[in-house]
């Protein structure tokens, strides 16, 4: 992102949770145009964006693009260093669940 930032460069792969959290005006203002959503369904805020099975030509296509796009599905994790007590990694799933994270 901060490449587009200082004009260096004219696209960037990210995730739209990304771009929504660090700059959010790129958003609001339309100052970036998502072109494609590397997603099995299309995010319900992106609405007029097409997946990149739906781009696809060709059932190989879109068979491959739908096998890149599953692991965008699985989800996100949160990772901590070995060795955590048990009560604080079992713990911190019902906060998560609480404010959407979980």
């Amino acid at each position: 992102m901060i490449a587009m930032e200082r004009g260096e460069v004219e696209g960037h792969s990210s995730t739209y949770d990304s771009v929504k959290a660090v700059h959010p005006d790129w958003i609001t203002d339309k100052r970036v145009n998502i072109v494609v959503q590397y997603s099995l369904r299309r995010h319900p805020e992106l609405a007029d964006v097409p997946t990149s099975g739906e781009l696809a030509r060709t059932g190989e296509q879109r068979a491959d693009s739908q096998r890149r796009a599953s692991s965008a599905e699985i989800g996100k994790f949160i990772l901590s260093t070995p060795g955590v007590p048990a009560d604080r990694a079992t713990g911190a799933a019902p906060r998560l669940r609480r404010h959407g994270q979980g």
